[in-house]
């Protein structure tokens, strides 16, 4: 059974996983909550509650100093993984990886040439 209270510094997280039908309550603070596969972000404030109902990744991120309870809604219900992680800003996403080709400064120019046309054809 999961009862537990956790102190977030402001721009660390907590990583929920399967935690479908976990309840977050904020006693202090205000944290910023988004579940995987819902466009939506849910700002949550001290005093208030926040029920997990999407299974999947699940973030919790304190836009402040915060105290969050995390409670199973009942007894029998399955306790998710929770991992505690500091925020350190966006994830870089490689869009395309150049490999260099071992033909010189013209296959190089090529090689850049192909990649803009494909990002030009994406955009």
């Amino acid at each position: 059974m999961l009862d537990q209270k956790v102190r977030l510094a402001p721009g660390h997280m907590l990583c929920v996983q399967d935690g479908e039908k976990l309840n977050v309550f904020v006693q202090q603070g205000q944290v910023i909550i988004t579940q995987e596969h819902d466009p939506d972000d849910v700002e949550v404030a001290a005093g208030a509650a926040f029920r997990i109902r999407r299974p999947g990744k699940t973030i919790v991120m304190a836009r402040r100093e915060s105290t969050v309870w995390l409670a199973l809604a009942s007894a029998g219900s399955r306790a998710p993984r929770v991992l505690v992680k500091k925020y350190v800003g966006p994830c870089p996403v490689v869009l395309h990886r150049l490999e260099w080709p071992r033909c010189g400064a013209q296959g190089a120019l090529r090689a850049i040439a192909s990649l803009l046309a494909r990002w030009s054809r994406a955009w």
